[in-house]
């Protein structure tokens, strides 16, 4: 059974398409003062990035944010 994103959520949500990099996310959601971002492709969401997602499989892993895509990144399993 599907579900929409606005059947759970009561604020607003940030989107941000896969292929924006992981520092500009980070830049967006620290500007925003927003602990996760829904990823999209054409609009659909694929994912989402977190602050969980930014320290273990960006900088836990000494990688450059700067040269990954939030679409390489963000959690897919959000059921």
């Amino acid at each position: 059974m599907a579900c929409r994103i606005n059947k759970l959520v009561n604020s607003s949500v940030k989107t941000l398409e896969e292929n924006v990099d992981i520092q500009k996310a980070a830049a967006i959601m620290a500007e925003d003062d927003l602990e996760s971002v829904l990823v999209t492709r054409s609009g659909k969401v694929i994912g989402l990035f977190t602050e969980k997602d930014l320290v273990k499989r960006v900088v836990g892993r000494g990688k450059n944010p700067a040269e990954l895509k939030l679409g390489d990144v963000c959690s897919r399993k959000l059921i």
